[in-house]
């Protein structure tokens, strides 16, 4: 069974069972040595979040345990991106862990999210409360992309 680390619209539980059916969450993880951006232009035209390397970096999520079949279909929405297999740090117990994760290339001109994408990305850091700072300064990088 693949790991797979959700750092965008799919930490929202709802969206990603919306999706896919029932997945087993356990619970936060860490991906040290990267940052987000929404640099990613999705198929409405909108940013959508990425993660890209950058020293001392750390971007938080979500840490999902799919099956097989979950995880292509899961790439048959995350269109754009490539599946990259990061170490993430499981934050309850501090175990590294190889899970996939979804980047792209950054693309310019860089569009603003949509709310409702917001929304998910909210509900999501909210529901595995990921440190009160790092929901903040993502909800604000998403209002000023």
């Amino acid at each position: 069974m693949p790991f797979y680390f959700a750092y965008g619209s799919n930490m929202h539980r709802t969206r990603i069972e919306r999706r896919l059916g029932p997945v087993k969450d356990l619970g936060r993880g860490r991906l040290d040595g990267f940052r987000h951006r929404f640099d990613k232009c999705g198929d409405d035209g909108t940013a959508k979040g990425n993660v890209s390397p950058a020293a001392g970096g750390a971007v938080h999520g979500v840490l999902y345990e799919l099956t097989g079949e979950q995880l292509q279909r899961l790439a048959g929405f995350e269109r754009g991106y490539r599946c990259e297999v990061r170490v993430v740090v499981r934050l309850a117990t501090g175990e590294r862990i190889a899970a996939v994760a979804f980047e792209a290339d950054p693309e310019v001109p860089r569009w603003p999210p949509s709310q409702a994408y917001l929304e998910h990305y909210r509900c999501g850091m909210i529901e595995h409360e990921l440190p009160e700072d790092y929901r903040m300064q993502i909800l604000a990088e998403g209002r000023r992309a």
